[in-house]
């Protein structure tokens, strides 16, 4: 088995970005669906509406990100239409199944089916491959199945991958022993302390013939470099990293930036700023606690632009000095 695993070849895949930015649930659909389609998941008409190279890249940009939506399936199919027939490009497979992922994601499977049928890459498992994620995430088991046996008769090598999910057992918001997106989806993951003991715990045997292992709220793992050197590099696994860039101070957080220099392919997502809508890059924290590890949700911190960044440290820092001075005066 150990001169096997060095004739496989490993790959990193690193997703990083501020919270609320659909960390997790591109590291299910990457260790679910492996769809490989290179899509990726970040803001909208704005970006392309703006940019002056306005391409196919672009507009799979444009179309993924009402993925995160599923309330503006008609905007996503305005915009799919329109780029054809004002721009002049011709769609792509992954351009087909970044709406597939909107219509997912507003539970209209049967629309998504028809979709995909029509579709003139309907021999494509990357099409099927987003529509298999929609399915499992709304539990149409028919659907499930049809669209299970479709994308496994084009993609064989995929069936019967075996996955693992693995966080940090800091996070305890859902439960131990899952890892759950901001759209409810839920799935069994592997709570450690530290990633070394992995191997152990899982047990050689199993972790010989695990093919792809994901890695969410990777920051809190201070072996993280080393774990996924040795994963890709020696044991020839697929990593999928998910995790913080910078903690609400903007600074490195955790190892997850060290393993950049490994990673096959690093995605930087990003949320909407909570304030104005627009792209937000950063993560605010609303409350007057000072260490880096704090865990929470909504209540805790919110996703910023940079303008509202900058505006909200100042008002919060100042608050921070009126209630020290409070508290220094009353003692």
């Amino acid at each position: 088995m150990e001169a096997e695993s060095h004739q496989r070849s490993g790959e990193i895949h690193v997703i990083v970005g501020p919270m609320f930015a659909g960390k997790t649930t591109t590291l299910l659909r990457k260790v679910q669906s492996e769809r490989g389609d290179g899509s990726d998941i970040s803001d909208g008409h704005r970006l392309f509406d703006t940019s002056q190279n306005r391409n196919a890249i672009t507009w799979t940009a444009l179309i993924s990100g009402y993925g995160q939506n599923g309330k503006v399936v008609e905007i996503a199919r305005e915009y799919f239409s329109s780029v054809t027939r004002d721009y002049g490009i011709q769609p792509r497979a992954q351009h087909y199944a970044a709406l597939v992922d909107v219509l997912g994601s507003a539970g209209r499977l049967e629309e998504a089916y028809e979709f995909v049928s029509n579709s003139p890459y309907k021999e494509h498992s990357v099409i099927w491959g987003a529509f298999l994620w929609a399915c499992r995430i709304h539990g149409d088991r028919d659907l499930l199945k049809l669209a299970a046996k479709k994308y496994f008769k084009l993609e064989p090598e995929s069936a019967g991958k075996i996955v693992a999910i693995i966080k940090s057992i800091k996070d305890t918001r859902y439960g131990l022993d899952s890892i759950v997106t901001h759209d409810g989806v839920k799935l069994p993951c592997w709570p450690l302390k530290d990633l070394s003991s992995f191997k152990q715990k899982f047990t050689p045997e199993a972790y010989a013939k695990l093919d792809v292992i994901g890695i969410d709220e990777a920051q809190f793992f201070e072996d993280l470099y080393d774990f996924c050197s040795e994963a890709a590099d020696h044991d020839g696994k697929k990593v999928i990293v998910a995790g913080l860039d910078g903690d609400y101070l903007r600074r490195s957080f955790g190892s997850v930036l060290d393993i950049i220099p490994l990673a096959d392919s690093v995605t930087k997502l990003t949320a909407r700023c909570e304030l104005c809508g627009k792209r937000a890059f950063f993560t605010l924290r609303k409350t007057e606690e000072l260490q880096t590890e704090l865990i929470g949700g909504a209540d805790v911190y919110m996703p910023v632009c940079r303008q509202h960044y900058v505006g909200g440290q100042v008002a919060v820092e100042a608050a921070r000095v009126v209630l020290e001075s409070q508290v220094q005066c009353a003692s």
